[in-house]
Protein backbone atom coordinates (compact mmCIF):
# COMPACT_ATOMS: atom_id res chain seq x y z
CA UNK A 1 0.00 0.00 0.00
CA UNK A 2 1.56 3.48 -1.16
CA UNK A 3 2.26 6.01 1.24
CA UNK A 4 -0.81 8.32 0.34
CA UNK A 5 -3.58 5.30 1.12
CA UNK A 6 -1.44 4.82 4.58
CA UNK A 7 -2.18 8.20 5.35
CA UNK A 8 -5.44 8.23 4.40
CA UNK A 9 -6.46 5.18 6.15
CA UNK A 10 -5.00 6.99 9.50
CA UNK A 11 -6.71 10.23 8.62
CA UNK A 12 -10.14 8.01 8.22
CA UNK A 13 -9.25 5.95 11.71
CA UNK A 14 -8.68 9.39 13.47
CA UNK A 15 -12.27 10.72 11.76
CA UNK A 16 -14.56 7.52 12.88
CA UNK A 17 -12.77 7.86 16.47
CA UNK A 18 -13.26 11.29 17.01
CA UNK A 19 -16.93 10.47 15.20
CA UNK A 20 -17.40 7.43 18.17
CA UNK A 21 -16.31 9.62 21.16
CA UNK A 22 -18.53 12.10 20.19
CA UNK A 23 -21.39 9.88 20.23
CA UNK A 24 -20.13 8.25 23.30
CA UNK A 25 -19.86 11.84 24.91
CA UNK A 26 -23.69 12.28 23.69
CA UNK A 27 -24.58 9.50 24.54
CA UNK A 28 -23.52 9.69 28.29
CA UNK A 29 -25.25 12.98 28.76
CA UNK A 30 -28.84 11.83 27.30
CA UNK A 31 -27.82 9.17 30.37
CA UNK A 32 -26.97 11.83 32.65
CA UNK A 33 -29.90 13.69 31.66
CA UNK A 34 -32.26 10.76 31.85
CA UNK A 35 -30.98 9.67 35.56
CA UNK A 36 -31.18 13.65 36.74
CA UNK A 37 -35.08 13.73 35.83
CA UNK A 38 -35.44 10.41 37.44
CA UNK A 39 -33.60 11.49 40.65
CA UNK A 40 -35.86 14.88 39.97
CA UNK A 41 -38.79 13.04 40.44
CA UNK A 42 -37.59 11.00 43.39
CA UNK A 43 -36.46 14.27 45.39
CA UNK A 44 -39.81 16.18 44.37
CA UNK A 45 -41.75 13.47 45.74
CA UNK A 46 -40.06 12.74 48.63
CA UNK A 47 -40.08 16.87 49.93
CA UNK A 48 -43.52 17.21 49.05
CA UNK A 49 -44.10 14.39 51.47
CA UNK A 50 -42.23 16.29 54.10
CA UNK A 51 -44.05 19.32 53.44
CA UNK A 52 -47.21 18.00 53.94
CA UNK A 53 -46.13 16.28 56.82
CA UNK A 54 -44.78 19.59 58.90
CA UNK A 55 -48.27 21.42 57.65
CA UNK A 56 -49.86 18.77 59.01
CA UNK A 57 -48.26 18.76 62.38
CA UNK A 58 -48.68 22.72 62.52
CA UNK A 59 -52.36 22.11 61.94
CA UNK A 60 -52.31 19.95 65.02
CA UNK A 61 -51.11 22.25 67.18
CA UNK A 62 -53.16 24.84 66.14
CA UNK A 63 -56.44 22.54 66.91
CA UNK A 64 -54.66 21.91 70.34
CA UNK A 65 -54.47 25.68 71.22
CA UNK A 66 -58.16 26.14 70.01
CA UNK A 67 -59.28 23.54 72.48
CA UNK A 68 -57.08 24.33 75.49
CA UNK A 69 -56.03 27.79 75.49
CA UNK A 70 -59.26 29.85 76.50
CA UNK A 71 -60.25 33.50 75.12
CA UNK A 72 -59.05 34.93 78.64
CA UNK A 73 -55.90 32.93 78.47
CA UNK A 74 -56.43 30.26 80.86
CA UNK A 75 -56.00 26.35 79.76
CA UNK A 76 -58.44 23.97 80.30
CA UNK A 77 -58.44 19.99 79.23
CA UNK A 78 -54.96 20.16 77.80
CA UNK A 79 -54.44 16.16 78.44
CA UNK A 80 -57.75 15.33 76.92
CA UNK A 81 -57.14 17.60 74.05
CA UNK A 82 -53.57 16.82 73.22
CA UNK A 83 -54.80 12.84 73.51
CA UNK A 84 -57.27 13.13 70.95
CA UNK A 85 -55.81 15.69 68.28
CA UNK A 86 -52.49 13.57 68.59
CA UNK A 87 -53.06 11.34 65.83
CA UNK A 88 -49.54 11.93 63.77
CA UNK A 89 -47.01 9.50 64.29
CA UNK A 90 -43.99 12.29 63.61
CA UNK A 91 -45.43 14.11 66.47
CA UNK A 92 -43.73 12.60 69.88
CA UNK A 93 -44.86 15.62 72.47
CA UNK A 94 -47.18 18.28 72.37
CA UNK A 95 -46.63 20.85 74.96
CA UNK A 96 -48.45 24.34 75.97
CA UNK A 97 -45.62 27.20 76.84
CA UNK A 98 -47.92 30.08 78.37
CA UNK A 99 -45.79 33.18 78.71
CA UNK A 100 -42.63 31.25 76.71
CA UNK A 101 -42.45 28.67 79.98
CA UNK A 102 -43.35 25.25 78.51
CA UNK A 103 -45.83 24.16 81.44
CA UNK A 104 -48.40 21.79 79.80
CA UNK A 105 -46.28 18.43 78.46
CA UNK A 106 -47.93 15.63 77.26
CA UNK A 107 -47.06 12.65 77.32
CA UNK A 108 -45.27 13.77 80.49
CA UNK A 109 -41.70 15.47 80.38
CA UNK A 110 -40.82 16.33 83.91
CA UNK A 111 -37.15 17.32 82.63
CA UNK A 112 -38.64 20.00 80.20
CA UNK A 113 -41.35 21.21 82.23
CA UNK A 114 -40.99 25.18 83.42
CA UNK A 115 -37.94 25.41 80.29
CA UNK A 116 -38.45 29.23 79.63
CA UNK A 117 -37.96 29.90 75.90
CA UNK A 118 -37.25 33.20 76.13
CA UNK A 119 -33.64 32.20 78.29
CA UNK A 120 -32.52 29.25 76.83
CA UNK A 121 -29.71 30.00 74.63
CA UNK A 122 -30.39 27.06 72.16
CA UNK A 123 -34.32 28.49 71.63
CA UNK A 124 -34.31 32.67 72.68
CA UNK A 125 -33.39 33.93 69.44
CA UNK A 126 -36.09 31.69 67.48
CA UNK A 127 -38.39 32.11 70.00
CA UNK A 128 -38.09 36.32 70.04
CA UNK A 129 -38.33 36.25 65.85
CA UNK A 130 -41.66 33.94 66.03
CA UNK A 131 -43.38 36.06 69.09
CA UNK A 132 -42.53 39.34 67.26
CA UNK A 133 -43.48 38.46 63.31
CA UNK A 134 -46.64 36.22 64.61
CA UNK A 135 -45.24 33.33 62.50
CA UNK A 136 -44.99 29.83 62.96
CA UNK A 137 -41.46 28.32 62.79
CA UNK A 138 -40.04 25.05 62.99
CA UNK A 139 -36.57 24.59 64.53
CA UNK A 140 -34.02 22.02 65.18
CA UNK A 141 -32.70 19.49 64.85
CA UNK A 142 -32.10 19.26 68.71
CA UNK A 143 -30.28 16.25 70.35
CA UNK A 144 -33.47 15.41 73.69
CA UNK A 145 -32.51 14.94 77.13
CA UNK A 146 -34.36 11.53 77.12
CA UNK A 147 -32.68 10.01 73.40
CA UNK A 148 -32.44 10.94 70.08
CA UNK A 149 -33.34 13.63 68.39
CA UNK A 150 -36.05 16.11 67.28
CA UNK A 151 -37.57 19.01 65.18
CA UNK A 152 -39.91 21.98 67.38
CA UNK A 153 -42.89 23.35 65.35
CA UNK A 154 -43.46 26.17 67.32
CA UNK A 155 -46.71 28.31 66.77
CA UNK A 156 -47.19 31.59 68.50
CA UNK A 157 -50.64 31.72 70.08
CA UNK A 158 -52.44 35.17 70.60
CA UNK A 159 -55.40 36.00 72.68
CA UNK A 160 -57.21 39.11 74.38
CA UNK A 161 -60.29 40.88 73.37
CA UNK A 162 -58.94 41.77 69.65
CA UNK A 163 -56.52 38.18 69.44
CA UNK A 164 -53.66 40.65 69.22
CA UNK A 165 -52.22 39.74 72.71
CA UNK A 166 -49.29 37.50 73.16
CA UNK A 167 -50.32 34.42 75.06
CA UNK A 168 -47.31 32.09 74.26
CA UNK A 169 -46.89 29.07 72.46
CA UNK A 170 -48.17 25.41 70.83
CA UNK A 171 -45.41 23.11 70.61
CA UNK A 172 -45.44 19.98 68.90
CA UNK A 173 -41.81 17.93 69.14
CA UNK A 174 -41.34 15.66 65.92
CA UNK A 175 -39.37 12.63 66.29
CA UNK A 176 -36.89 12.72 63.52
CA UNK A 177 -37.31 8.74 62.84
CA UNK A 178 -40.57 8.95 62.37
CA UNK A 179 -40.44 11.75 60.50
CA UNK A 180 -37.59 10.62 57.84
CA UNK A 181 -38.89 7.27 57.86
CA UNK A 182 -40.56 7.79 54.52
CA UNK A 183 -36.84 8.51 53.05
CA UNK A 184 -35.03 5.14 54.13
CA UNK A 185 -36.74 3.21 51.19
CA UNK A 186 -35.45 5.77 48.68
CA UNK A 187 -31.58 6.68 50.61
CA UNK A 188 -31.20 3.89 53.01
CA UNK A 189 -27.60 2.43 52.74
CA UNK A 190 -28.36 -0.29 50.11
CA UNK A 191 -29.89 2.45 47.95
CA UNK A 192 -27.89 3.73 45.00
CA UNK A 193 -28.86 7.62 45.95
CA UNK A 194 -27.75 9.97 48.99
CA UNK A 195 -29.32 12.91 49.80
CA UNK A 196 -29.21 15.90 52.54
CA UNK A 197 -31.78 17.81 53.43
CA UNK A 198 -30.96 21.29 54.89
CA UNK A 199 -32.40 24.69 55.21
CA UNK A 200 -30.29 27.92 54.65
CA UNK A 201 -29.61 30.55 57.84
CA UNK A 202 -27.92 34.18 57.26
CA UNK A 203 -27.05 36.35 54.68
CA UNK A 204 -24.78 34.13 53.32
CA UNK A 205 -27.24 31.31 53.09
CA UNK A 206 -25.18 28.64 54.72
CA UNK A 207 -26.61 24.82 54.77
CA UNK A 208 -27.86 24.04 58.46
CA UNK A 209 -28.45 20.25 58.11
CA UNK A 210 -31.33 18.78 59.13
CA UNK A 211 -30.73 14.89 57.87
CA UNK A 212 -29.27 12.96 55.55
CA UNK A 213 -24.99 13.97 54.80
CA UNK A 214 -23.36 17.04 55.23
CA UNK A 215 -24.18 19.45 51.77
CA UNK A 216 -20.60 20.28 51.59
CA UNK A 217 -19.90 15.84 50.82
CA UNK A 218 -21.93 16.43 47.86
CA UNK A 219 -20.00 16.43 44.76
CA UNK A 220 -22.82 17.69 41.82
CA UNK A 221 -26.30 17.12 43.49
CA UNK A 222 -30.07 17.99 42.22
CA UNK A 223 -31.48 20.30 44.15
CA UNK A 224 -34.81 21.50 44.99
CA UNK A 225 -36.57 23.62 47.98
CA UNK A 226 -39.66 23.90 49.50
CA UNK A 227 -41.42 27.02 51.24
CA UNK A 228 -41.66 26.34 54.59
CA UNK A 229 -43.44 28.86 58.01
CA UNK A 230 -39.79 30.17 58.36
CA UNK A 231 -38.27 29.89 55.30
CA UNK A 232 -37.03 27.29 52.67
CA UNK A 233 -35.90 23.68 53.01
CA UNK A 234 -33.94 21.99 50.53
CA UNK A 235 -33.43 18.55 49.50
CA UNK A 236 -30.42 17.83 47.71
CA UNK A 237 -30.00 14.37 46.01
CA UNK A 238 -27.18 12.60 43.81
CA UNK A 239 -26.01 8.63 42.79
CA UNK A 240 -23.57 7.26 45.11
CA UNK A 241 -21.24 7.05 42.17
CA UNK A 242 -21.79 10.06 40.17
CA UNK A 243 -24.28 10.59 37.53
CA UNK A 244 -22.52 8.55 35.14
CA UNK A 245 -21.10 5.45 35.70
CA UNK A 246 -17.78 4.48 34.98
CA UNK A 247 -18.13 1.27 34.04
CA UNK A 248 -20.84 2.88 31.40
CA UNK A 249 -18.60 5.08 29.95
CA UNK A 250 -15.34 2.45 29.66
CA UNK A 251 -18.02 0.17 28.05
CA UNK A 252 -18.80 2.82 25.74
CA UNK A 253 -15.73 4.41 24.87
CA UNK A 254 -14.02 0.80 24.61
CA UNK A 255 -16.82 0.26 21.80
CA UNK A 256 -16.12 3.38 20.22
CA UNK A 257 -12.22 2.53 19.42
CA UNK A 258 -13.21 -1.21 18.71
CA UNK A 259 -15.76 -0.25 15.89
CA UNK A 260 -13.27 2.61 14.65
CA UNK A 261 -10.74 -0.33 14.40
CA UNK A 262 -13.44 -2.53 12.58
CA UNK A 263 -14.31 0.53 9.97
CA UNK A 264 -10.79 1.27 9.44
CA UNK A 265 -10.25 -2.45 8.30
CA UNK A 266 -12.99 -2.43 6.65
CA UNK A 267 -11.62 1.24 4.41
CA UNK A 268 -8.11 -1.30 4.12
CA UNK A 269 -9.93 -4.20 2.77
CA UNK A 270 -11.70 -1.54 0.56
CA UNK A 271 -8.76 -0.38 -1.16
CA UNK A 272 -7.04 -2.91 -1.89
CA UNK A 273 -10.26 -4.56 -3.86
CA UNK A 274 -12.40 -1.77 -4.75
CA UNK A 275 -10.44 -1.51 -8.25
CA UNK A 276 -11.83 -5.56 -8.69
CA UNK A 277 -15.56 -4.59 -7.42
CA UNK A 278 -15.61 -1.58 -9.56
CA UNK A 279 -14.35 -3.88 -12.80
CA UNK A 280 -17.35 -6.58 -11.81
CA UNK A 281 -19.86 -3.42 -11.31
CA UNK A 282 -19.00 -2.61 -14.77
CA UNK A 283 -19.40 -6.02 -16.15
CA UNK A 284 -22.97 -6.26 -14.86
CA UNK A 285 -24.08 -3.12 -16.62
CA UNK A 286 -21.78 -3.00 -20.05
CA UNK A 287 -20.74 -5.37 -22.49
CA UNK A 288 -16.76 -6.28 -22.29
CA UNK A 289 -16.21 -6.21 -26.07
CA UNK A 290 -17.35 -2.46 -26.75
CA UNK A 291 -17.49 -1.06 -23.64
CA UNK A 292 -21.39 -0.25 -24.63
CA UNK A 293 -23.76 -0.73 -22.14
CA UNK A 294 -26.05 -3.97 -22.22
CA UNK A 295 -29.47 -4.93 -23.15
CA UNK A 296 -30.39 -4.72 -18.62
CA UNK A 297 -29.21 -1.13 -18.62
CA UNK A 298 -31.48 -0.16 -22.08
CA UNK A 299 -34.63 -1.44 -20.10
CA UNK A 300 -33.62 0.62 -17.03
CA UNK A 301 -32.66 3.23 -18.97
CA UNK A 302 -36.12 3.18 -20.82
CA UNK A 303 -38.18 3.06 -18.12
CA UNK A 304 -36.34 6.20 -16.65
CA UNK A 305 -36.88 8.28 -19.93
CA UNK A 306 -40.21 7.30 -20.20
CA UNK A 307 -41.09 9.14 -16.50
CA UNK A 308 -38.99 12.53 -17.17
CA UNK A 309 -39.00 12.66 -21.09
CA UNK A 310 -41.76 13.73 -23.14
CA UNK A 311 -40.69 12.56 -26.24
CA UNK A 312 -37.76 10.29 -27.44
CA UNK A 313 -36.99 8.02 -30.18
CA UNK A 314 -35.57 4.18 -29.65
CA UNK A 315 -33.09 3.21 -32.26
CA UNK A 316 -32.24 -0.85 -33.19
CA UNK A 317 -29.13 -0.30 -35.59
CA UNK A 318 -27.46 -3.67 -37.18
CA UNK A 319 -25.08 -4.56 -39.53
CA UNK A 320 -26.96 -7.20 -42.11
CA UNK A 321 -23.58 -8.42 -43.47
CA UNK A 322 -21.61 -9.02 -39.87
CA UNK A 323 -21.63 -12.89 -40.79
CA UNK A 324 -20.41 -13.14 -44.49
CA UNK A 325 -17.69 -10.63 -43.15
CA UNK A 326 -16.75 -12.90 -40.21
CA UNK A 327 -16.75 -16.06 -42.71
CA UNK A 328 -14.61 -14.20 -45.39
CA UNK A 329 -11.86 -12.30 -42.62
CA UNK A 330 -12.29 -14.48 -39.32
CA UNK A 331 -13.98 -14.04 -35.91
CA UNK A 332 -11.33 -11.76 -34.84
CA UNK A 333 -11.55 -8.99 -37.67
CA UNK A 334 -15.39 -9.27 -37.08
CA UNK A 335 -14.72 -8.50 -32.96
CA UNK A 336 -12.44 -5.29 -34.25
CA UNK A 337 -15.21 -4.28 -36.67
CA UNK A 338 -17.64 -3.90 -33.62
CA UNK A 339 -15.10 -2.67 -32.24
CA UNK A 340 -15.07 0.44 -34.65
CA UNK A 341 -18.57 0.62 -35.03
CA UNK A 342 -19.25 0.93 -31.53
CA UNK A 343 -16.40 4.09 -30.91
CA UNK A 344 -17.70 5.51 -34.95
CA UNK A 345 -21.16 5.77 -33.23
CA UNK A 346 -20.14 6.80 -29.99
CA UNK A 347 -18.24 10.01 -31.25
CA UNK A 348 -20.92 11.09 -33.28
CA UNK A 349 -23.45 11.16 -30.63
CA UNK A 350 -25.35 13.74 -28.94
CA UNK A 351 -24.68 15.02 -25.14
CA UNK A 352 -27.97 13.42 -24.46
CA UNK A 353 -27.76 10.03 -26.65
CA UNK A 354 -27.00 6.78 -25.24
CA UNK A 355 -25.36 3.68 -26.57
CA UNK A 356 -26.00 -0.30 -25.85
CA UNK A 357 -25.25 -3.44 -27.97
CA UNK A 358 -28.14 -5.16 -27.83
CA UNK A 359 -27.16 -8.54 -29.82
CA UNK A 360 -24.61 -10.15 -32.07
CA UNK A 361 -24.02 -7.48 -34.00
CA UNK A 362 -27.37 -5.03 -33.21
CA UNK A 363 -26.82 -1.87 -31.28
CA UNK A 364 -29.27 0.42 -29.78
CA UNK A 365 -29.51 4.10 -29.29
CA UNK A 366 -31.98 6.60 -27.45
CA UNK A 367 -31.95 9.69 -28.76
CA UNK A 368 -33.95 12.75 -28.44
CA UNK A 369 -36.64 13.27 -31.06
CA UNK A 370 -35.23 16.32 -32.28
CA UNK A 371 -31.88 15.00 -32.66
CA UNK A 372 -33.13 11.97 -34.51
CA UNK A 373 -33.11 12.60 -37.80
CA UNK A 374 -30.04 14.45 -38.24
CA UNK A 375 -28.12 11.71 -36.44
CA UNK A 376 -29.32 8.82 -38.51
CA UNK A 377 -28.03 11.15 -41.94
CA UNK A 378 -24.94 11.45 -39.98
CA UNK A 379 -24.63 7.95 -39.41
CA UNK A 380 -25.80 6.82 -42.47
CA UNK A 381 -23.01 8.55 -44.35
CA UNK A 382 -20.17 7.35 -41.72
CA UNK A 383 -20.84 3.72 -41.36
CA UNK A 384 -21.90 2.50 -44.91
CA UNK A 385 -18.64 3.53 -46.30
CA UNK A 386 -15.35 1.65 -45.88
CA UNK A 387 -14.02 1.05 -42.40
CA UNK A 388 -10.86 0.42 -41.95
CA UNK A 389 -10.03 -2.23 -39.18
CA UNK A 390 -6.71 -3.66 -39.31
CA UNK A 391 -5.31 -4.00 -43.01
CA UNK A 392 -9.10 -4.72 -44.08
CA UNK A 393 -11.37 -1.69 -45.67
CA UNK A 394 -14.51 -3.29 -45.11
CA UNK A 395 -18.33 -2.32 -46.01
CA UNK A 396 -21.22 -2.44 -43.51
CA UNK A 397 -24.52 -2.52 -44.56
CA UNK A 398 -27.04 -1.54 -42.26
CA UNK A 399 -30.31 -2.48 -41.07
CA UNK A 400 -32.27 0.23 -38.96
CA UNK A 401 -35.81 0.12 -36.98
CA UNK A 402 -37.00 3.32 -35.55
CA UNK A 403 -39.70 3.43 -32.43
CA UNK A 404 -41.38 6.29 -30.67
CA UNK A 405 -42.23 7.33 -27.67
CA UNK A 406 -45.31 8.36 -26.78
CA UNK A 407 -46.79 7.12 -30.18
CA UNK A 408 -45.55 3.47 -30.06
CA UNK A 409 -46.00 2.66 -26.35
CA UNK A 410 -44.86 3.39 -23.03
CA UNK A 411 -43.24 -0.43 -21.73
CA UNK A 412 -39.48 -0.75 -22.41
CA UNK A 413 -40.83 -4.11 -23.73
CA UNK A 414 -42.96 -2.80 -26.35
CA UNK A 415 -40.50 0.25 -27.62
CA UNK A 416 -37.88 -2.11 -27.95
CA UNK A 417 -39.85 -4.96 -29.68
CA UNK A 418 -41.16 -2.87 -32.37
CA UNK A 419 -38.03 -1.20 -33.07
CA UNK A 420 -36.39 -4.34 -33.60
CA UNK A 421 -39.40 -5.71 -35.37
CA UNK A 422 -38.67 -3.00 -37.98
CA UNK A 423 -35.06 -3.49 -38.02
CA UNK A 424 -35.40 -6.83 -39.26
CA UNK A 425 -38.37 -6.04 -41.62
CA UNK A 426 -35.26 -3.70 -43.21
CA UNK A 427 -33.11 -6.43 -43.26
CA UNK A 428 -35.39 -8.90 -45.10
CA UNK A 429 -36.55 -5.86 -47.61
CA UNK A 430 -32.24 -5.07 -48.23
CA UNK A 431 -32.11 -8.71 -49.34
CA UNK A 432 -35.36 -8.81 -51.73
CA UNK A 433 -33.77 -5.85 -53.02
Amino acid sequence: MSIKKKLLLAAIFLLLLGIGLSCCHTALRHLEQRERQHCYGIAQSQLGYLTRQVENIFNTTRLLAEHCVLPDGGVADFDESARGVMVLREIRTLQLAPDGRIVYSYPPQPDVMLLDLFSDPAQKEGAIRSRDSGQPGIYGPYALRQGGTALLCRLPVYRGARGDAFWGFAIAVIDMDNFLANLAPAFSNKSRLRFSLFRRDGENGTPVPIAGCPYEKLVDPLEISSILPNGQWFLAIEPRSGWISSWHASILYSLAVLLSLLLSTLAFWLFKHIPQLAALADMDCHDPLTHCLNRESLQQDVSKWTASREKFCLISLGLTNFSSICEEFGYDVGDRLLQAVAQRIRSLLPRSARLYRTGHAIFSLLVEREATGPLLKTLNLQLTGPLQVGSHLLHCHLALGIAQFPLDGHAPDILLGKAEERRERDTREQRID
